[in-house]
């Protein structure tokens, strides 16, 4: 797949789509133009982010369109990565690899940073999001 290969202009999305297989991800500029792009049948995934509630409620939408998305991210901490991971597991759209990149950063602040096994990340059964934080890199991360 390729992900935004062009501006998102949705016309220039359709077309490419109508002279290539490889299929194309989106990155809607909001809710809009997600729902723009679904009638305009520009993209074969899309790459949603936003809220819990709002990527929950847009993925909604996808799956009655049947297009798979994932939950795109930046440079997130892990509680905001779990958020998402969380809220990818709560669909059924939610089909594709979410671009977690914990691998990047020197702590997540997490007590028990999550572990990726065989492309997986295992949704934890504790209370809330299932996670605690590593207090000790709070305090050795705080702005001065």
């Amino acid at each position: 797949m390729v992900e935004d290969p062009v501006p998102k202009r949705l016309d220039w999305f359709g077309e490419i789509r109508r002279r290539v297989s490889t299929p194309l991800a989106l990155t809607p500029q909001g809710a809009g133009q997600m729902y723009e792009a679904i009638r305009a049948g520009a993209c074969d995934v899309l790459n949603l982010g936003g809220s819990m509630r709002k990527f929950v409620r847009n993925c909604y939408v996808a799956e009655l369109a049947g297009i798979p998305v994932w939950h795109g991210s930046g440079a997130e901490l892990g509680i905001r990565d779990m958020s998402f991971i969380h809220a990818a597991a709560a669909t059924r759209a939610g089909t594709i690899p979410s671009d977690t990149i914990c691998f990047l950063r020197e702590s997540d602040l997490l007590a028990e940073p999550f572990q990726v096994e065989n492309g997986y990340i295992t949704v934890p059964q504790k209370p809330g999001l299932g996670i605690e934080l590593d207090e000790d890199a709070v305090k050795r991360f705080r702005p001065a």
